[in-house]
């Protein structure tokens, strides 16, 4: 079994955050997700707005994992980067994710999928599907295709069934629900 760890910023680096559970993370399968989002700026408050983080605060983890991983002799570690909109991390190409003993995967926020709309009800918002959110991220410069990391699915309030999600170019290596 996969654990993933989820680290929520706030005011605090990400990295000194992870540190904190080197322990944990020191046994096989136990992997990080972080969520940029959260990042606050100061006199901000949780939910106010969404936060954005650069690309070498999450290397400093990516840095981090890999020492560990080898300090420990542990298989590769997952590092999951829940991106709630395109722009939560700066300069997304620059993430480090060709170090062997970190598999970072970019997840896309699947929240944006809604059910589909009700003809009888005009009111009813329009059906968004998973390709309509899949391809708004995997415009950037990610993925294997360009050589880098993997893709991610994050559920949204509409889960969607499987094999739409398999049927994604390139389908996601990691689906989490809420």
């Amino acid at each position: 079994m996969s654990v993933l760890l989820t680290f929520q910023p706030g005011r605090q680096s990400m990295v000194e955050q992870v540190a904190l559970y080197d322990e944990v993370l020191r046994r096989p399968g136990v992997g990080v997700a972080l969520e940029p989002a959260w990042r606050l700026q100061p006199g901000e408050v949780p939910g106010s707005g969404s936060g954005v983080v650069a690309a070498d605060e999450v290397n400093a983890v990516v840095d981090h994992l890999a020492a560990l991983t080898d300090e420990a002799a542990l298989p590769p570690k997952m590092l999951l980067v829940r991106m709630a909109n395109p722009g939560s991390v700066t300069d997304v190409g620059g993430i480090e994710a060709d170090r062997v003993q970190v598999g970072v995967v970019l997840e896309v926020n699947g929240a944006g999928v809604t059910a589909p709309a009700d003809p009888a009800d005009p009111a009813a918002p329009a059906a968004v599907t998973p390709a309509d959110v899949w391809g708004a991220g995997t415009a950037l410069p990610w993925g294997p295709s360009q050589g880098r990391g993997w893709w991610g699915w994050g559920q949204g309030r509409n889960a969607v069934g499987i094999t739409e999600l398999q049927a994604l170019v390139p389908a996601p290596v990691v689906v989490t629900s809420p």
